[in-house]
Parts: structure tokens; C-alpha cells; sequence
């Protein structure tokens, strides 16, 4: 059953239309993710928003408390979609587990260069086996892409890229690769408790990264990008899209404004 939640219009939903794949628009949308996702990705986006310093280490120690409730930390086969450097994996490896194979996906063959480099400087990855596949979410369905039987599916900051319709679809594939019990762990950007939220997200960020020392244009450019290409969904939606995919629990596990992580065992 689906959450009812009226007063919608108190605050309304994202209206900018978000980039179709294989068009210009997306295009730019990668060139601006490209031009970021290098292996100074984490100091940047620092200066983005502070919980930034948090947020990797977030995901994953709930990824390994959730995994280790379900009895499964060992012998693990990992799926990171929209993986960009794989952040969350670096912070996954410091926790007790042991991972046999490990799937890293990303609309971008050069981010998933960066992220193979940094991966190849951790001794704990070295043992992994490891595939970089490059696909497009919004294309092409995980099922096509990737054999099922993950103990553990992670995206990390990029969902926001994606529009209502294209979350749904995407959790039905997760919840189908996933073995029993597997644990699917989802962090992205979520509406705040303010009137004019989306302006109000982009001022304090543009705020934030002027008092770090960015520059006034890179600046401009994430403004950009965050009213273009972002879409802020209400967490009641997310709700709905884990029970409409078939997931047998699911929790918000963290939430500091914008930013929220949410824990789903099939």
C-alpha cells in the first residue's frame, strides 16, 4: 500500500526535466561529472557540504551492520551501480568483511579508470575479483547487464540524477539480482524542510564553497548543475519504491539535511 501523503503542495516537486540518455544534454551531464571524479574526487566535495567528510563511512557501516544481521560478511559478491570512484567501497574494506568478486558500474569508462587506479593502491582490493562495467542506468536494465546472486548492491551520491520513474525500475532490477536476504543500501539527496528547498540547498552550498576558497565560477557551475540535473525526491517516495520492488525491510538509517542513506534486505 502505497503512502498517501497530501499537502503536496507545501512543497512541490522537481519541475526541470532531467537529461534523456544519448542526448546533448547528458553529455554535459558527464563531462561535468568527469570533470570532478578524479582521485581528489573526496576534497572536493568537501567543500560542497560538510557532511561529505562522513557520508562513504556512513554507507558502509551500515551496509556491515545490516550484512552482519543477516549472518552474511564473508565470501560476499558486491554490486556498486553509479559506482564513480567507489568511495563507499574504500570505506567498506575497512570493516571485517571479505569480498570474492565485485561489480562496479558507471555511465563513464574514464571515472571508472580513476576509480580502478585508486582501487589498485588498497591491499585489502587487491585479492578481489574485480569487473568495471561501463553502462547507463537509464538505457539499459541491470538484469541484462550482471548475474544475479548479490549479496550486497550500494549506490552512493548519483541517484539524484535520476527521475521517479527510473528509481522504480531500478529497485525491481536490484531486488531481482539480489540473493535472499541480500542487503541493498542507497544514498542520494532528498527535499529539506524549507519552503523554497531547492533554492535554499543551492545557496548554502554555493555559500559553503565560496568560504572554502572555490572559485566564483566553479561555483556558478555547481548552481548549475544542482538546479539542471539534480532531483531532490521526498523520502516517503523512496518508502514506496522499496515496497512496490518487493524488499521485505527497509529503514532510513540516516538523514542530515539533504542528504539521506536508507538500508533495504530483500
Amino acid at each position: 500500500m502505497a503512502l498517501n501523503i497530501r499537502h503536496k503542495q507545501l512543497f512541490p516537486d522537481d519541475t526541470n526535466v532531467l537529461p534523456k540518455p544519448g542526448t546533448p544534454e547528458q553529455a554535459e551531464l558527464i563531462a561535468e561529472e568527469e570533470g570532478i571524479a578524479d582521485e581528489s574526487y573526496l576534497d572536493t566535495i568537501r567543500t560542497f557540504d560538510p557532511q561529505a567528510e562522513v557520508l562513504y563511512d556512513e554507507v558502509a557501516r551500515n551496509a556491515y551492520a545490516a550484512l552482519e544481521a543477516v549472518g552474511r560478511t564473508s565470501d560476499l559478491r558486491v554490486l556498486d551501480l553509479a559506482a564513480g570512484t567507489a568511495l563507499e567501497v574504500h570505506s567498506l574494506l575497512k570493516h571485517d568483511v571479505s569480498i570474492r568478486e565485485l561489480v562496479l558500474t558507471d555511465y563513464s569508462q574514464k571515472v571508472l579508470d580513476v576509480a580502478k587506479r585508486m582501487l589498485e593502491k588498497v591491499p585489502q582490493a587487491r585479492a578481489i575479483k574485480t569487473e568495471y562495467l561501463p553502462f547507463d542506468l537509464l538505457a539499459e536494465s541491470i538484469t541484462n547487464k550482471v548475474k544475479p546472486g548479490y549479496d550486497l548492491v550500494m549506490s552512493c551520491n548519483s541517484f539524484m540524477h535520476f527521475g521517479k520513474e527510473d528509481h522504480l525500475r531500478i529497485f525491481k532490477d536490484v531486488h531481482e539480482v539480489m540473493v535472499d536476504q541480500g542487503v541493498f543500501v542507497f544514498e542520494s539527496h532528498f527535499r529539506i524542510m524549507a519552503r523554497d528547498w531547492k533554492q535554499t540547498i543551492i545557496q548554502a552550498t554555493q555559500e559553503r564553497m565560496l568560504s572554502r576558497g572555490q572559485e566564483p565560477a566553479f561555483v556558478e557551475t555547481v548552481g548549475s548543475h544542482y538546479a539542471r540535473f539534480h532531483h531532490f525526491h521526498p523520502v516517503h517516495e523512496v518508502y514506496n519504491w522499496f515496497e512496490q520492488a518487493g524488499f521485505g525491510y527497509y529503514d532510513c538509517v540516516y538523514r542530515n539535511r539533504m542528504l539521506g542513506i536508507f538500508v533495504a534486505i530483500k
